[in-house]
Parts: structure tokens; sequence; C-alpha cells
């Protein structure tokens, strides 16, 4: 194996070890989707979370 896919192996290891979430969507941004794709995304799924770990609402 290469250096850099042994290197890339391991950083996706070690960055689904943590409990916190590295990248979200936020409500805003699901928000704005509604009108560029005619959707309309229920209020009741767009909250903000009170923590960032994951499985806490």
């Amino acid at each position: 194996m290469h250096t850099v896919e042994k290197a890339a192996e391991i950083l996706v290891k070690v960055m689904s070890m943590t409990d916190r979430k590295r990248q979200t969507i936020e409500p805003a941004d699901f928000r704005a989707l509604n009108a560029p794709f005619n959707v309309n995304i229920s209020e009741d799924f767009l909250y903000d979370k009170k923590s960032d770990i994951i499985g806490e609402v």
C-alpha cells in the first residue's frame, strides 16, 4: 500500500472514533434549499441541536 493511501486510511479510522461531528448541514442551509429545489422541508425536522455530540438532541 502506498504511503498516501495508508495515511488516508489512518485518518478515516481516527476521525470515526470521535463522538463529535466534524461536518454537518445546519437547519438554515436546509431552509435555503427549499426554493431552488422546489421542496418544502418540514420545520418539525429542522432544529438547532444543543450539543455536537452524536446521539444527543
